[in-house]
């Protein structure tokens, strides 16, 4: 009788802990309780009391709240995704000394859309640089040249293209090399805001990556105290422009814009 009573309880025991395990793994997928992660709106307005690093949540839901540290910000910038389509216009100075005749700008336009990138850059003396990244090929052309030079892409080919830091410069540092962190408003957008520095070239890199879009909206490289690079973008439109066109010189189209 004992021994029915053991193997009894035993029973009970398993259903119990197995109804857990099994209640714990399906509940959320049918009621949707796993937590979110929320950026804080930075420009929106606070109210007395609240705390400025952290998103507020009128409807009260379950969000995960993120801080931005030198040991969290990589992760938190992992999880943006930057849009598939999308135009905008940067301008690009480059400084080596403090007038005004020793710095140059470079403005860029830039179309992206189904993994093709296409950059047009008015340089100084009214040169235009053309480049057109997509399918592992790069390739580059001049002004109404008719032809153009071409060469395999990579990963980092459409960043590179546009002369900006790559996305990836900031996920592959070194959490060590990260001096600061936190939100910025800078422009009117919500960004996330790393700095870094290298002590072997004594560089100081500053990155602002935009919350909303994931796309990288400025940067600067400072020497010594002066700013020798600076980036910033000036307009985004998504999704891009219909009338888009992804072609060579010689009228070749490589991608059609999708219509919407």
């Amino acid at each position: 009788m004992e021994q029915k009573n053991s193997m009894l309880v035993a029973l009970v025991t398993a259903a119990i802990i197995s109804a857990a395990v099994l209640s714990s793994f399906f509940l959320p997928l049918f009621f949707g309780s796993t937590p979110k992660v929320q950026l804080p709106d930075i420009s929106a307005p606070l109210h007395p009391g609240d705390d400025p690093g952290q998103p507020q949540d009128p409807g009260g839901g379950n969000y995960v709240r993120v801080e931005v540290t030198p040991e969290t910000v990589q992760n938190v910038i992992d999880t943006l995704d930057r849009p598939v389509s999308y135009y905008r216009e940067l301008a690009v100075e480059t400084i080596w000394g403090e007038g005004e005749r020793d710095r140059s700008t470079a403005d860029i336009r830039v179309w992206t859309d189904g993994g093709f990138t296409k950059t047009e850059t008015s340089l100084p003396g009214g040169f235009v640089r053309h480049r057109l990244v997509g399918n592992d090929t790069e390739y580059l052309w001049y002004g109404n040249e008719k032809s153009w030079y071409e060469t395999g892409a990579d990963d980092l080919s459409a960043d590179l293209a546009q002369h900006i830091p790559t996305y990836e410069d900031i996920l592959s540092l070194d959490r060590s090399a990260i001096t600061d962190t936190g939100y910025e408003v800078l422009d009117g957008l919500s960004c996330i805001y790393v700095e870094t520095e290298n002590d072997l070239t004594g560089y100081l890199e500053r990155y602002w990556v935009d919350v909303q879009s994931g796309l990288l909206v400025s940067a600067e490289t400072v020497k010594d105290g002066m700013v020798v690079y600076r980036m910033i973008s000036h307009t985004l439109e998504l999704p891009i422009p219909q009338d888009a066109a992804f072609m060579l010189p010689d009228g070749t189209v490589l991608h059609q814009v999708s219509q919407t």
